[in-house]
């Protein structure tokens, strides 16, 4: 609501020999001099009611000696001084009333009062679009009307009256503005649409109301953030809104590693591989109708490089403690392994390197006997997902085993 005006009240009191001396004790007389008795202003409008005063014998009045209080008729609010500045923040009639008294505990006589009529919010119970949507790239019309709120208590009543030249609309696109009527053509890939229908009353008073028109926005998730190649990542779009009609969206996703513009790849389906090391740049892309809106998620996704340590010992005693050799591998794509002997034979090979339990558990392969303690030799040949070939004479040595 727009404040229009500062509602200025002055209440005077009038007393009969008050203070002409300190000991005089006569009850006030108090009476309200205004034009109206009636002021009618806005919700949040500030209202400033001021009270003043005289002795009838024209000598000075003694202000500091003397206690105003106002009963402010909302909420039971009671406020006290010379002036008090208030705001209402509902509409509704009101009715202030003054009251004084001196040191001696000496009354007014009366209680003067003044009717506040506060402006009511209208209900606009009749303000609508005719699409729920903007997709369609149809004119939308916007019609704006309200139905006005009456007040009734006891034998007060108060209606603040509507003219349609005083309507008007606000937002993006429009063409034709003219008696609560408009036209709009908005842009189609820009989202949501918010128009506000604002009304003036006949006190100057200010309403609106907003409607939202549904375009087309959204925003996703993806889950993991990181792991190893290959690394599935399903992505999950979410706060879709498009008047209802959701389930027509379809979508498109990208992906790009930042660092190398050649890794770029695009899908349909919610979940995607990430076969290659690297951190990956995402964007979803949802098409309905003639709309169309892009997102990109500032989280990268990361999957890691490839990696691979092969260790020098281990004592399969069965104390679950280090009894299997086996690698420590990252992003591997491919594997293979081989143990020997000191006289060349071979007592184990594996090519699966995901968990521990695939590794050596220090028992010859083929009859299943332990393996004696001593020096043994590997050979290990894998390649990354990020096309690193671990073949070198680091993956090619000794290992002791202990019992």
């Amino acid at each position: 609501m727009k404040n229009k005006n500062l509602a200025f009240l002055i209440i005077f009191l009038f007393s009969l020999g008050i203070y002409a001396g300190k000991s005089q004790t006569v009850d006030f007389i108090i009476e309200i001099i205004s034009p109206d008795d009636t002021v009618f202003v806005c919700q949040e409008e500030s209202i400033f009611f001021k009270a003043d005063a005289m002795n009838s014998d024209s000598s000075d009045f003694d202000f500091e000696n003397v206690t105003f209080q106002w009963e402010i008729a909302y909420d039971n609010e009671i406020k006290f001084g010379k002036s008090v500045d208030y705001r209402y923040p509902e509409g509704g009639v009101f009715v202030v009333r003054l009251s004084a008294w001196g040191p001696d505990n000496n009354f007014s006589i009366n209680s003067p009062y003044v009717i506040v009529k506060v402006a009511l919010t209208p209900v606009f119970a009749n303000t609508f679009t005719n699409l729920p949507s903007i997709c369609s790239g149809t004119e939308l019309v916007l019609n704006g009307d309200l139905n006005p709120v009456s007040w009734v208590s006891d034998s007060l009543s108060h209606t603040n009256s509507f003219n349609e030249e005083d309507f008007e609309w606000f937002g993006n696109g429009i063409s034709l503005n003219d008696f609560g009527i408009a036209r709009a053509m908005p842009e189609l890939n820009k989202g949501h649409q918010e128009y506000v229908f604002q009304a003036k009353d006949n006190y100057g008073c200010y309403y609106d109301t907003l409607i939202a028109i549904y375009g087309l926005i959204g925003a996703y998730s993806f889950d993991p953030i990181e792991g190893e190649a290959p690394l599935d990542v399903s992505f999950s779009p979410d706060s879709l809104d498009n008047g209802g009609n959701e389930n027509a969206i379809t979508f498109n996703w990208e992906f790009r590693e930042i660092h190398d513009t050649t890794n770029f790849d695009t899908t349909q389906m919610n979940t995607y591989t990430f076969e290659r090391p690297g951190d990956y740049a995402t964007k979803m892309i949802a098409s309905y109708d003639q709309c169309t809106y892009a997102y990109i998620n500032e989280q990268h996704i990361h999957v890691d490089s490839s990696l691979l340590e092969v260790p020098n010992v281990f004592t399969p005693n069965g104390d679950g403690m280090n009894d299997y050799f086996q690698v420590h591998s990252v992003s591997i794509m491919s594997f293979e392994g081989i143990i020997f002997n000191r006289w060349g034979k071979v007592v184990y090979e594996w090519n699966e390197w995901k968990t521990k339990e695939s590794g050596w558990n220090g028992k010859v392969m083929g009859n299943g006997k332990d393996a004696p303690e001593g020096v043994y030799f590997y050979i290990i040949k894998a390649v990354g997902w990020d096309d690193i070939n671990y073949r070198d004479e680091l993956y090619k040595g000794s290992l002791h085993l202990f019992r």
